[in-house]
């Protein structure tokens, strides 16, 4: 009887045995791999930021003075803004 039983827990042990050896194999097929997979890409470098402005040679920048007559700003050169004094 005991050569029954030894049998019974051999073919139990294989059974097991064969079952998560086909869970672990079929794990393995629906994991990808590193080698499997194309290497990938780095992310797309951000687009360089555009220049900042530089002003235009345009006109020549002027030192404004308060007017001794009215308060308002006028060029450095001049006298007064041309109202007359109150």
């Amino acid at each position: 009887m005991s050569g029954f039983f030894g049998k019974l827990l051999t073919i139990a042990a294989v059974i097991v045995i064969a079952w998560f050896g086909w869970r672990w194999w079929q794990r393995q097929i629906e994991k990808p791999t590193a080698r499997s997979q194309p290497p990938q890409s780095p992310p797309p470098s951000p687009p360089p930021s555009p220049p900042p402005p530089e002003a235009k040679p345009g006109k020549p920048a002027v030192d404004l003075v308060a007017c001794s007559v009215c308060g308002a700003y006028v060029p450095a050169g001049t006298v007064h803004c041309g109202k007359r004094a109150a």
